[in-house]
């Protein structure tokens, strides 16, 4: 219990908490499975552009650790189905070209449709330079948290 009578953590604690998540999410994500995908060639080079999907960002969250800049964005995608990769690029892409040049890292995450939150990791993960995309990839899991969900579901039902 702190002096003023109230328990529970400060904002300090909280915002230190949320970074050390989030830093070892992209570790793990950084090492873990999911399957890798060619980088699309930088935004002058690229000749057929993927329509992005619509978005809502649900975090941001500057992670830099001393002179290293680090920015990770959260973004629904608006869309029912299992995305398209070369759509989810392209969201990433735009996110990236939105003023996040400047960064050290720039990382998205990204989840949809039924997907609620980032529980379960983030199905598409695009990682960005000041000089552009240098990876993206997918992570099959939250899409098997989702089935399983699904299953447990049908069965309790």
């Amino acid at each position: 219990m702190s002096k003023n009578g109230k328990s529970g953590m400060g904002c300090g604690t909280l915002l230190v908490v949320s970074c050390i998540f989030a830093a070892i999410m992209v570790t793990c994500l950084r090492q873990g499975g999911g399957r890798r995908v060619p980088v699309a060639p930088s935004p002058s080079v690229r000749k057929q552009v993927a329509e992005p999907y619509p978005a809502e960002i649900r975090g941001r969250r500057d992670i830099s650790v001393g002179e290293k800049s680090r920015m990770v964005y959260e973004l629904y995608l608006k869309t029912t189905g299992v995305p398209d990769e070369h759509r989810m690029r392209e969201t990433a892409i735009r996110a990236w070209e939105s003023g996040n040049q400047h960064w050290s890292e720039f990382t998205v995450f990204m989840i949809f449709g039924e997907i609620e939150n980032f529980n379960a990791g983030a199905y598409g993960i695009a990682e960005f330079t000041p000089s552009g995309l240098k990876e993206f990839r997918l992570n099959d899991v939250p899409l098997r948290m989702l089935e399983l969900k699904k299953l447990n579901l049908s069965e309790d039902g």
